[in-house]
């Protein structure tokens, strides 16, 4: 339950950190900066909590989630796409953080976080 709570808790903050992102830089930019953020705020709440990292991020996946069906054009999708990449995310930080160090783990994670969202700002420009 920990890892459920401090995944949403995450979502939160990173709704949050986002809002005051865009204002400050370009969609392209926030895109770059972003996915580290994330990805610490739910690697570090997670151990923080003593929770389940994979978990913590399926739970964060899940709370976007709920923010893309009513926001996203294609709701469903979106919605499933932020369960299975956060939850991806975390099988990587876990991984990488398992067999070398969590800054790697969390690093590995948010560069495949970054590449995820270039490629989504790219298909959304056709």
């Amino acid at each position: 339950m920990a890892s459920f709570f401090y995944g949403f808790l995450a979502a939160v903050l990173a709704y949050g950190v986002n809002k005051l992102l865009v204002r400050l830089l370009t969609k392209e930019k926030v895109a770059l900066v972003a996915p580290s953020i994330e990805e610490c705020l739910k690697t570090f709440l997670g151990l923080f909590g003593q929770g389940n990292i994979v978990f913590t991020h399926f739970a964060f996946g899940f709370a976007e989630g709920l923010y893309d069906l009513i926001t996203a054009r294609q709701k469903y999708l979106a919605f499933f796409l932020s369960i299975v990449t956060h939850t991806v995310f975390g099988i990587i930080t876990l991984s990488i953080t398992e067999k070398f160090t969590l800054f790697l783990g969390i690093s590995t994670a948010a560069l495949g976080h970054t590449l995820y969202n270039l490629i989504v700002l790219k298909m959304a420009r056709r």
